[in-house]
């Protein structure tokens, strides 16, 4: 018999061995429970529990709690916008048609007209958990077929991102656009003119802002540009006004102290210059100037109903050309939002402001203004508008102006994309040389929001 097959039959008895032990004790009986000891039992108990017993308990019955109020929107018809990463757009076009008693806002009123009325808006809102940027662009074109020197374009638009430099610090870069024209029979105008002359302004500026407990310091910067269009007479010559373009730069630095969280009272100071493309103008005077402005004012919050910010001031301003005399006078500025209800808001603005002229002998003007306008949900989907101002000018070198419009106006929504306006409005103008006009619109349209 060789080595290998000796060690095959040594493995197979092994192995034949072990299958008859494991038989034999298979076929022993168990030891009867009452043969185990105590302990033995409670051990035996504890394993088993702890080896089949499931990894979580299952938790005692809670008691039943109501049932979850579904959660309500504030604005069930509101747009929702469209996502763009971390913004949302909101937009909007809108067509209306109207009836315009005065298109050219003359005081001898010309025929009554229809015309069109078209607007687009959008708007752009971050969503960032640090720092925000906002901003909107609103166009709008009435078209007069007949009447087309009536016909004209507004344009707004702005942008704020803020920049949270640190819990304390913060910086804030703004731009503005606006573009408006000016009426035949403006003071400033000639006065054979017929259309209507643009007027562009657009602005940028830097703020930075820093706390110190209840204390607050600010500064600003802002540069900006004022651009007129051309006049066209009735003989059919253009006028040039680029006398009257300028650029304007300020500095202003404010200091407040909080009070309580929803009054800060402030004071501020600011100095400018206002610089005129042309040094001399044709008139061969010099009106770029220079402006120093202190307010005192303050911000205020009542029970996040009524809010805003009103300041009022002194500012001087003196002319380059000697011939002209300074401009002094009383500056503010005032604005208040007001939830009279969940239902009812009310807005109320005012302002005295020193404003620029070109007229022979003038150095400035002075305009005084004030608005009041509210809205109100008839139902949730049906808004009342109103609004009413009044502006008084005192011109330099004498003359003075008031004007006075309001109106109202509803709003239809019929889903969260489309709302019905109906609208009427009023202007009257008077001014000291039994000159004005009086003009009633009536507009009707359709606006589609996303």
């Amino acid at each position: 018999m060789t080595a290998r097959t000796k060690c095959f039959l040594t493995i197979g008895l092994a192995c034949a061995a072990l299958v008859q032990a494991g038989q034999t004790r298979a076929q022993a009986p168990a030891v009867p429970p009452a043969v185990m000891s105590a302990a033995q039992e409670e051990t035996r108990a504890r394993v088993r529990e702890e080896v089949y017993s499931p990894v979580r308990a299952e938790p005692s019955p809670a008691p039943e709690t109501p049932a979850r109020r579904a959660l309500v929107e504030d604005d069930p018809f509101a747009p929702t916008g469209m996502r763009l990463g971390a913004f949302t757009l909101f937009t909007s076009i809108a067509q209306s048609l109207g009836f315009d008693t005065n298109p050219s806002r003359s005081a001898a009123a010309g025929k009554a007209e229809a015309f069109s009325r078209t607007q687009v808006e959008a708007r752009i809102e971050s969503d960032w958990t640090r720092h925000s940027f906002s901003g909107g662009l609103r166009g709008g074109y009435d078209f007069y077929g007949r009447s087309s020197n009536a016909s004209r374009p507004t344009l707004s638009g702005e942008t704020d991102l803020r920049l949270d430099v640190t819990d304390d610090t913060r910086l804030t870069l703004s731009t503005t656009l606006g573009l408006d024209s000016e009426r035949p029979g403006a003071r400033d105008l000639p006065g054979a003119t017929v259309n209507r002359p643009t007027i562009l302004d657009y602005s940028a500026s830097a703020a930075i802002e820093r706390g110190f407990g209840p204390g607050l310091l600010a500064l600003r910067g802002t540069i900006g540009r004022t651009q007129y269009g051309e006049a066209r007479l009735a003989n059919g010559t253009r006028v040039s006004r680029r006398d009257r373009d300028l650029s304007r730069f300020e500095i202003a630095a404010r200091a407040g102290y909080e009070i309580t969280p929803g009054l800060v009272p402030f004071v501020e100071i600011a100095a400018d210059r206002r610089l005129y493309d042309r040094r001399v103008n044709a008139a061969g005077l010099r009106r770029s100037s220079d402006g120093l402005t202190g307010r005192v004012g303050t911000r205020f919050e009542v029970t996040r109903l009524i809010t805003g910010e009103a300041s009022i001031g002194w500012q001087t301003r003196r002319l380059d050309d000697p011939t002209l005399g300074g401009l002094d006078g009383i500056v503010a500025d005032a604005s208040l939002e007001w939830v009279l209800s969940p239902l009812t808001r009310l807005s109320l603005s005012g302002s005295s402001r020193l404003a620029e002229t070109t007229r022979a002998g003038a150095s400035g003007d002075r305009t005084q203004s004030i608005g009041l306008s509210f809205a109100h949900d008839l139902r949730r989907n049906l808004t009342a508008r109103g609004e009413i101002a009044f502006a008084h000018t005192r011109f330099g070198g004498g003359g003075s102006e008031r004007a006075t419009s309001g109106g109202v106006g509803f709003d239809y929504a019929v889903g969260r994309h489309v709302v019905l306006g109906a609208d009427w409005r009023r202007e009257r103008l008077r001014d000291d040389l039994g000159g004005g006009y009086d003009a009633d619109l009536y507009l009707l349209g359709l606006r589609f929001r996303h």
